[in-house]
């Protein structure tokens, strides 16, 4: 069976994973629709509007950066797997993609940004508590004075109440055998995919930061909290009953 799960590529499980057919697959319910409805929400709380700059912080495959592009603004999609930058198409220099590793700094040459996002848990995927705070200082660093960061991050405390242990799901004749378990600090989804051919293992491990401790790594990378909400429709954050965990932080 092969595995994306081997010892030599673990601590980055996600550049085997994302780049595989069968993620956008089993997340096909997480649509350009969905992007569109959060990000119009989104900018009519920031104070920025196009042709402002903006960074989305693990792009994956660009739903979001393409959104903001078509609405005027300047963005830079960046994302850790080469293979999946690779394979979108971009139109310089409103829009960018581009391969890079948050833990790295970032290029002087991309100058500053006045937003950064990261949305749909594209953070919590590093094996120390340290790199996720710093890659959150490269974040800061890279902002304009006042620029904004938008984290959106599941709730854990939502997301372990209702953590489902098995789940089957088939979709375009592909059988996904997901298995889910709470192994502090981490959220392991561990998911075997049958494509009627072969079987191919992938395993997903987000540490599960609870609300307070992404406040505390948020403060301790410079930013300023201004507001936080619960689900994609900016409804106020509530810890037990809030699905999502979205922080609008600002640099100061």
């Amino acid at each position: 069976m092969p595995s994306a799960d081997s010892p030599n590529n673990e601590a980055r499980w996600y550049l085997g994973w994302f780049d595989s057919p069968y993620y956008p697959m089993l997340y096909a319910h997480r649509d350009e629709a969905e992007a569109r409805r959060f990000l119009d929400r989104l900018l009519v709380r920031l104070s920025v509007r196009p042709p402002a700059r903006m960074i989305d912080v693990g792009c994956g495959w660009g739903r979001h950066a393409r959104y903001l592009a078509r609405k005027g603004f300047s963005v830079l999609g960046i994302d850790a797997n080469e293979k999946v930058t690779a394979r979108l198409a971009s139109d310089p220099p409103r829009l960018q993609f581009i391969t890079h590793d948050v833990l790295e700094p970032f290029p002087a040459e991309w100058g500053t940004f006045d937003a950064a996002l990261s949305l749909f848990t594209a953070f919590g995927y590093f094996m120390r508590q340290a790199d996720h705070l710093r890659a959150l200082r490269h974040i800061y660093a890279i902002l304009k004075p006042s620029g904004l960061f938008v984290l959106d991050f599941m709730n854990v405390t939502y997301a372990l109440c209702r953590l489902k242990p098995s789940e089957s799901i088939r979709r375009n004749g592909i059988h996904f055998d997901i298995r889910r378990t709470y192994s502090p600090p981490f959220i392991l989804k561990d998911i075997t995919v049958n494509d009627g051919k072969r079987l191919y293992r992938f395993r997903e491990r987000i540490w599960a930061f609870w609300p307070e401790e992404l406040n505390t790594l948020l403060r301790t990378a410079g930013f300023r909290i201004v507001d936080q909400w619960g689900d994609y429709d900016l409804s106020a954050f509530n810890e037990s009953c809030s699905p999502r965990l979205i922080f609008l932080a600002q640099k100061v």
